[in-house]
C-alpha cells in the first residue's frame, strides 16, 4: 500500500514519522521524564508519536504535581512535628523524588513554595497587626496581601485544596483569639506579645530557608520574592 502512493505522500509520511519520534522523544524527556516514559518511547516508535502530539494539550501542572505542591505545603509548615527524625527523613526522600522531575514541574514547585512561604510570613504579619490594634478593635479582617496571595494560589491548587488551606489559616487565628479571652484591655500588653511574635517569624524564615535548600538545592532570599 506504501510503494501505491505517489513520492509526495510517501515523503509527507516518514516525514511526519520522523517528526513524531523525534519531537515525541524530546517532550518525553523534557517533561515526562520522572514518569520514567522516555525508555518506553525510544523502544516503542507509537508511544513517542503519541508524545509528539500530545505536546500541544500538555498541561504542566496535573493532578500529580498539585499533590507535590501540597507536600511542599505540609514541608513547610514543620510536617511531622511529633519526630524532628522522621521529618527530616521525609523531606529528603522528597527532595530525591523531585530531583528527577523535569526543569519545568521543578520550577513550578519553586514558584509555588516561594509564594507558600510569603503567605506564611503575611498571615503571621496580620495577626500582628491585629494584636497591635486589639485594644481598640476587636474586629479581625485578611489584610489585603494575604487575600491577594490566596488569589494567586488558583494557578497552582485546586479549589479544594485552597480552602485546605485557608482553613488551617483560620485555626491558628483562632487559637490567638482563643489566648486573647482572659485579658481585660487594660491587663494586655502589645510589646511582650510582640517580641515573641518577632522570634517567632524570624525562627520561621530560618526554617523555611532549611527546607527551601534541603528540596531545591538552591538559597531561598525573600528580598527577591
Amino acid at each position: 500500500m506504501f510503494k501505491q502512493l505517489s513520492s509526495f505522500y510517501r515523503f509527507l509520511i516518514i516525514i511526519l514519522l520522523v517528526y513524531g519520534e523525534v519531537v515525541g522523544i524530546y517532550h518525553t524527556i523534557a517533561e515526562h521524564k520522572e514518569k520514567n516514559h522516555l525508555m518506553v518511547s525510544i523502544v516503542i516508535p507509537p508511544y513517542a508519536w503519541y508524545r509528539s502530539i500530545e505536546i500541544w494539550w500538555h498541561k504542566d501542572i496535573d493532578k500529580e504535581l498539585q499533590m507535590d505542591m501540597m507536600s511542599c505545603a505540609y514541608f513547610f509548615e514543620g510536617g511531622n512535628t511529633e519526630s524532628l527524625y522522621r521529618l527530616n527523613e521525609e523531606l529528603n526522600q522528597f527532595s530525591k523524588e523531585i530531583s528527577k522531575y523535569s526543569g519545568t514541574r521543578i520550577q513550578i514547585l519553586e514558584d509555588f513554595s516561594k509564594l507558600y512561604i510569603k503567605y506564611q510570613i503575611a498571615c503571621a504579619n496580620n495577626i500582628d497587626n491585629y494584636l497591635s490594634t486589639w485594644n481598640k478593635s476587636k474586629i479581625f479582617k485578611d489584610n489585603e496581601l494575604v487575600l491577594n496571595i490566596e488569589k494567586e494560589f488558583v494557578t497552582f491548587l485546586t479549589n479544594e485544596d485552597i480552602s485546605f488551606l485557608i482553613k488551617k489559616k483560620q485555626e491558628l487565628r483562632k487559637q490567638v483569639l482563643e489566648g486573647l479571652k482572659d485579658f481585660n484591655d487594660g491587663d494586655y500588653d502589645y510589646e511582650k506579645w510582640k517580641v515573641d511574635f518577632d522570634s517567632s517569624i524570624e525562627t520561621y524564615l530560618i526554617f523555611s530557608k532549611r527546607t527551601f535548600k534541603t528540596l531545591f538545592d538552591k538559597e531561598y532570599n525573600e528580598l527577591n520574592n
